[in-house]
């Protein structure tokens, strides 16, 4: 798993990809959903990979991503040979206002209450108007737990760009058991 954070965007050009004051956010979030199929078809030719049972996980950002590839319209963007696809999504602690469409695929988000920086209530809000025909999408909200309680390298936590990041790792380990799960739900 690839952790990636705020200076990652550096060979794009961008210098700080957390703070959202950036031109061109939406075209990061497009170029990336592009590298999220790259990286699906490069594991498709991977002898050792069943194609069939790719999942996409991401963390902030990266949980954003996760939730657009999950979106109907994602799909038809992308040239994929026969019926390659993700089959499933779990999501910690995305950014949620700027996807549109509900997830087409079993979708997992897991989030912290305390969260500033991609508030639960954004989530829950998406999530309760897109109603429950369709696919599963289950969300997990933790309470008294902040953004990026998946790393512990954030004990104790901090500010980073004005938020506050801290590692929990009752959440972390919960968060752990419960993707497991769904993705052997999903995948198998």
């Amino acid at each position: 798993m690839v952790r990636r954070t705020c200076s990652d965007f550096a060979t794009r050009g961008i210098e700080h990809g957390c703070t959202g004051g950036f031109i061109g956010f939406s075209d990061i979030a497009g170029t990336r959903r592009s590298d999220a199929y790259g990286a699906l078809a490069f594991l498709a030719r991977q002898t050792f990979v069943d194609p069939q049972r790719v999942a996409a996980v991401g963390f902030s950002q990266g949980g954003w991503v996760t939730l657009l590839v999950a979106e109907a319209n994602s799909f038809e963007l992308f040239v994929r040979p026969s019926n390659l696809m993700f089959r499933a999504v779990v999501a910690f602690y995305p950014l949620c206002r700027a996807v549109a469409g509900r997830p087409v695929i079993p979708t997992l988000i897991l989030i912290g209450a305390l969260d500033e920086w991609t508030p639960a209530a954004d989530r829950s809000q998406k999530i309760d108007a897109w109603g429950t025909d369709g696919v599963p999408i289950e969300q997990v909200v933790y309470p008294s737990v902040h953004h990026s309680f998946y790393y512990p390298e954030l004990q104790p936590g901090r500010k980073i760009f004005g938020h506050w990041l801290e590692y929990n790792e009752g959440a972390a380990t919960d968060a752990s058991r419960r993707m497991r799960e769904f993705l052997e739900r999903h995948l198998n």
